[in-house]
């Protein structure tokens, strides 16, 4: 019986960047991007060509004004509006440029033109119980989306670049030194502290690996109750694999001796226990920490003993969706997997696969990694 792996960690490469985008004036935009999985600038009407930069644009200044009109029409209330304004750029011919004229011209141009694709995009909520939008950014030379508002019976559309993959995420889950991001930078932000953008790797990819230094595995349990008991038994796994990985020989009578273990460079574990959608996540600088989805994913198939099999014969496959990389990422995750058995002898390895079994099966839980 031959049983293949399916890794589905994302690897990001070293350059990979993170930046915050406001939804517009009031944060008035948030619900408008959802819908549409796309980010705009606030700037209502704005009307570019497919292709188009906006410094193309001979009448730029114009659809400056009349977004501007149309922005502060729109945040004005219900009761003390005037009536819409006009559509036609020409009608502002007569209309000075206004504070944060060029600054708006700018956001355009980042969000429109500079922000790389696969950029990992962070929409935050006005309020700690809304919720955050995240997602990547689509292609520069994509068509561009409209996003729309509709203020009463008024349609007023954006122009926007897509989200791939958008996700929602409660701002209540998500720790101060990322919530605080927008309120401490402009409308659109590339300079995030590293710890705030590991977590936001984190809330949206799960599992990944970014560049060589850093890899990160995640276990997202179901509705059932995610104890300590579980995130022991999965820390004590990421820990003898990442022992692995650096080429320690990994030697106990238990899986729990290795607790007792930790170096300044074992992963770095973070747990929400004791609640449903409970989770764990373990972070190294060594690759061993995402062969802990593959462990669980193996022993999910419920044959050990063909499990150990495969793996005293090395028979495995395994497949990974990373782009370029792919084939070699797996073959290197195959090796740690084959190493880690080694490493642990077939008795160890048994009782990894039915730790790995109880935990998924009592918690019901997901992780990034299949087998059959």
């Amino acid at each position: 019986m031959t049983y293949t792996v399916y890794f589905r960690h994302r690897r990001l490469p070293d350059d990979h960047s993170v930046w915050m985008v406001r939804p517009g004036k009031s944060y008035r935009l948030l619900e408008s991007f959802v819908n549409a999985s796309a980010i705009a600038p606030d700037i209502p009407l704005l009307d570019l060509d497919r292709g188009e930069r906006v410094d193309d644009r001979v009448d730029l200044d114009l659809q400056m004004r009349r977004g501007r009109a149309f922005r502060d029409w729109d945040t004005t209330p219900a009761d003390r509006r005037d009536r819409v304004p006009s559509r036609s750029a020409r009608d502002y011919q007569d209309v000075e440029n206004g504070g944060h004229h060029s600054r708006n011209i700018n956001t355009a141009r980042t969000l429109l033109e500079e922000i790389p694709e696969g950029s990992l995009i962070f929409v935050p909520a006005p309020r700690l119980t809304g919720e955050a939008l995240l997602g990547e950014l689509g292609p520069v030379d994509a068509p561009r989306v409209e996003v729309n508002r509709v203020v009463d019976t008024t349609r007023i559309p954006f122009l926007g670049r897509t989200l791939k993959n958008p996700k929602r995420v409660p701002m209540r889950s998500l720790p101060t030194y990322v919530t605080e991001i927008a309120k401490n930078r402009g409308v659109v932000a590339g300079d995030i502290e590293e710890e705030a953008r590991q977590r936001l790797y984190l809330e949206y990819y799960g599992s990944f690996q970014l560049g060589s230094d850093t890899v990160s595995f995640q276990y997202r349990a179901g509705e059932r109750e995610f104890t300590v008991q579980d995130a022991t038994a999965l820390t004590t796994i990421a820990l003898a694999v990442d022992d692995v990985a650096a080429g320690r020989d990994v030697q106990f009578a238990s899986m729990l001796g290795l607790l007792g273990r930790q170096r300044e460079d074992s992963p770095i574990v973070h747990a929400t226990i004791n609640s449903p959608f409970g989770r764990i996540t373990a972070q190294s600088v060594r690759r061993g920490v995402i062969i802990v989805a593959a462990l669980l994913a193996l022993g999910m198939l419920d044959d050990d003993q063909g499990v150990l099999n495969a793996l005293e014969d090395k028979t495995l496959d395994a497949v990974h969706d990373c782009g370029d990389e792919a084939a070699t990422d797996a073959e290197l995750e195959l090796e740690l997997l084959y190493n880690f058995y080694d490493s642990l002898g077939a008795e160890n390895c048994r009782e990894v696969l039915e730790i790995a079994r109880q935990v998924v099966e009592k918690t019901e839980g997901n992780f990034d990694a299949d087998a059959e």
